[in-house]
């Protein structure tokens, strides 16, 4: 607020050989993400995340593969959970299977955050792959390990340097090369799911998300700058596999947090 006091309301700032914009005020911000909508949608290239995804997907993609990408995630999330009672159902056998790993526990003092982890990251495991995964299951709670470091850890100062300076950071080691060495573990995880689908896929029984994408495939073969290919698709299963978990179950593990504070709101 001192800088846009100083300079005005719209300033900008270089970090590194990027240019940052930065627009302050109710009246310019409104003029920005209301007033001229389309002309400031894109979203910025995030170096740190770029190598992962490559502009792919949903949450990194910018104009026609993004609005094609979108449209398409939003129609069948819709078709297969949001708003159905079939993903309602869902929710309530997770919490079935939630309460009794707590009750095995026996009241013995225990972390909750990767079974609680894992009960929300079921929710779109079912969507996305049209099935759950035990608590048990070593190699989903790896990946809810891997993506939960990578998350902390893109928050560190040198992983916020790579993004200033990614050909220099590329070449020095720090938590930035942690982070694409554990997305890079994710999406093999992700790609085994997506390479069963392609063997099982059958295009008149759609089971989940990637059973609709893979015949979304071969429907958009003739427009190539739609996306629909193998590579969006496993960047497309990693921002739903994340944007599905990792926010919901932290505001789950906040609320358990706060009734162990606060017993008496319990009642």
């Amino acid at each position: 607020m001192q800088l846009a006091q100083k300079y005005g309301p719209v300033f900008s700032l270089r970090r590194g050989s990027e240019r940052m914009v930065f627009v302050a005020g109710y009246k310019m911000v409104k003029e920005a993400l209301v007033s001229q909508l389309d002309n400031f949608v894109d979203r910025p290239i995030v170096p740190l995340f770029h190598v992962v995804l490559q502009g792919l997907g949903i949450s990194m993609s910018n104009g026609y593969l993004w609005k094609k990408q979108r449209k398409f995630a939003n129609t069948h999330l819709r078709y297969f959970g949001e708003g159905q009672k079939s993903l309602e159902k869902c929710i309530e056998v997770e919490c079935n299977f939630l309460c009794e790993a707590f009750k095995e526990e026996q009241g013995k003092p225990f972390n909750p955050h990767y079974i609680m982890t894992n009960a929300v990251g079921n929710i779109i495991s079912s969507v996305v792959f049209g099935h759950r995964f035990e608590y048990s299951d070593p190699s989903f709670r790896k990946i809810l390990e891997l993506d939960n470091d990578a998350l902390l850890l893109a928050g560190s100062a040198q992983a916020q340097l790579y993004d200033a300076f990614p050909g220099l950071m590329k070449y020095l080691p720090g938590p930035h090369q942690t982070v694409h060495a554990n997305y890079r573990e994710i999406m093999t995880f992700l790609n085994r799911e997506i390479e069963k689908h392609q063997e099982e896929w059958n295009p008149d029984d759609p089971r989940d998300f990637i059973d609709a994408y893979l015949s979304e495939m071969e429907k958009k073969k003739e427009d190539p700058h739609a996306g629909f290919n193998t590579e969006t698709l496993l960047a497309c299963t990693l921002d739903l596999i994340e944007a599905g978990t990792e926010t919901s179950s932290t505001t789950l593990r906040w609320a358990l947090v706060f009734m162990i504070n606060y017993p008496e709101i319990q009642g």
